[in-house]
């Protein structure tokens, strides 16, 4: 019996240990929820999306060990009974019962302390790579528990680890089913949740393309959304008033893919033309398969938006420019499963999340082409700033009138009503000889100023005002 309980207590501590790790990554990063969406993102997109594949992981951990718990409980019936009638004491004297107790601590206690730090140890965050290996460390936020996870290879280059839609193979295998075959991919992607959208030519083909945009859509939903049920997900978005599965719902009306509130109304649509004439339709194999990829990609309108927007920018850059932004994104998707420590969590993302892409002079991400247009690309250095580097022209520019380069002038001596005539200046010396020049066309002009008044003595000498009223102060006059 003592054998059957110390498995049943290792699953029980193993359930335990999941449950504190699942509360744990709740805890740090709420947005893990399936409905995290509308939370304030305070990780990356690949942060995110690799633990909520670790917590499907533990998830499915969980129930095994619960099944696996459950089938213990029914074997150890008939044990627990033998056990019991083993121990039975008449006299109370509890020595049989000492005995076993006794030979469990001596057997198990250490044994205990040690299996139950390990389970801990495997569940826990960065525990995939080993302790001496800190710069793998701080690059992997994997538990043990989940080393076998490789996110990026569930996404395609094209898919961007799930922000974008990959559909440029059904796009060709699309246009070899229908008679205009010149269309883009643009167009393609504009109408891929329209039917009947073109002529088809060879319904079997076609039928087989529909399989396949199918299948590829649930596969990328259960992707992106590791943690959800694809049915109840669809079904939500596309009736937000009703949590339950619309698919066995007595008031959802399957062939028009609509859900009522009352009986009376769902009963009167019945009967209608509409209705008639969907439920025909809907017999044909073709037809199902196409109110079943509108549904999803009524689900994924934000993602076909976010791909289009991504194929049309990409079709302005170079060959140059795409391979930079790869390269980019490459290291920066490299390192966004780290994560040094949970002090983190209140930072903003978005400024690791573009730390390596070319930014504008606002610290948005913009095209390489127009990074380059703009001039981001080349720097200036001000001495007056203590030999701050400025980042584009614009930001150069806007510097002048910033308090930093009006302090450096001031320290210079230069007075607030000439800080104008010094805005293109950027050298130390160059603003002194300035100085120096505009002191001394001061003076001049002050000197000017001055003896531009004439006065006569009573003798008749004709002097300036200044040196006539000094002579006078003198009693020379």
């Amino acid at each position: 019996m003592s054998d059957l309980l110390e498995i049943e207590r290792s699953i029980f501590e193993e359930v335990n240990v999941i449950e504190d790790a699942i509360a744990q990554r709740f805890k740090r990063n709420p947005t893990l929820f399936p409905n995290g969406k509308y939370a304030k993102l305070k990780k990356s997109h690949n942060e995110r999306l690799i633990q909520q594949h670790e917590l499907k992981v533990f998830k499915e951990r969980y129930v095994k060990r619960s099944k696996l718990l459950l089938h213990h409980k029914i074997l150890q019936t008939t044990e627990i009974k033998n056990g019991l009638n083993s121990i039975k004491d008449s006299d109370f004297q509890f020595n049989k019962f000492d005995e076993l107790l006794n030979n469990i601590k001596t057997k198990y206690s250490n044994e205990l302390q040690v299996q139950s730090e390990s389970i801990k140890d495997q569940y826990a965050m960065y525990s995939s790579v080993s302790s001496g290996d800190k710069t793998a460390k701080k690059s992997n936020i994997l538990s043990a528990a989940a080393s076998g996870l490789n996110i990026s290879s569930l996404f395609t280059e094209e898919e961007a680890y799930g922000k974008f839609l990959g559909l440029q193979s059904h796009f060709e295998e699309y246009k070899s089913c229908i008679v205009k075959d010149d269309l883009s991919y643009v167009e393609y992607i504009n109408l891929i949740d329209t039917f009947p959208s073109q002529q088809i030519r060879n319904m079997d083909k076609y039928k087989h393309y529909l399989v396949s945009l199918l299948e590829y859509l649930n596969t990328f939903i259960e992707k992106t959304h590791p943690l959800s049920d694809i049915t109840l997900l669809v079904a939500h978005e596309l009736n937000p008033s009703n949590n339950i599965d619309a698919e066995v719902n007595e008031l959802y009306c399957v062939a028009c893919h609509k859900l009522f509130t009352k009986a009376t109304v769902f009963d009167a649509h019945l009967s209608g033309k509409k209705h008639i004439k969907n439920a025909k339709n809907s017999g044909s194999d073709i037809s199902d398969l196409e109110s079943k990829v509108k549904s999803l990609m009524t689900y994924l309108s934000k993602w076909k938006d976010a791909t289009i927007a991504n194929v049309e920018r990409r079709l302005t850059m170079t060959d140059r420019e795409k391979e930079l932004e790869k390269s980019n994104i490459d290291e920066y998707e490299n390192k966004s499963g780290s994560s040094t420590d949970d002090e983190d969590e209140d930072e903003d993302d978005d400024d690791g999340a573009f730390k390596n892409l070319p930014l504008d002079a606002y610290g948005k991400p913009i095209p390489f082409w127009l990074y380059k247009l703009q001039g981001l690309h080349k720097t200036y250095i001000c001495e007056i700033c203590g030999n701050i580097t400025y980042k584009g022209k614009s930001v150069f520019v806007k510097h002048f009138s910033a308090p930093k380069h009006q302090y450096g002038l001031k320290c210079m001596g230069i007075e607030d009503e000439y800080m104008s005539l010094f805005k293109s200046i950027i050298s130390i010396e160059e603003a002194q000889n300035l100085w120096k020049n505009i002191r001394k066309n001061k003076r001049e002009q002050e000197g000017d100023i001055e003896n531009a008044i004439e006065v006569e003595d009573d003798e008749g000498n004709v002097m300036s005002e200044k040196d006539y009223l000094d002579l006078k102060k003198q009693g020379l006059l």
